[in-house]
């Protein structure tokens, strides 16, 4: 993340990442097959992940006084 777009200095800078990576160290009584299983299951069923891939609408309101 540039935090020139998040703080407005550069316009031409996005505001936010511009990709996440993740690394997971699993370890567990099983084998690895099943524990890389394990991790992709989790990540079918994250709905972090889900909104994240593939977005959601956002809508933003302010109510005052």
């Amino acid at each position: 993340m540039d935090v020139r777009g998040c703080f407005g200095l550069d316009p031409e800078v996005r505001n936010g990442f511009k990709a996440i990576r993740a690394t997971f160290r699993v370890n567990g009584d099983t084998s690895d097959e099943k524990l890389r299983a394990l991790v992709t299951h989790a990540q079918q069923r994250s709905a972090v992940f889900d909104m994240l891939t593939h977005g959601v609408p956002v809508s933003v309101d302010a109510v005052t006084g």
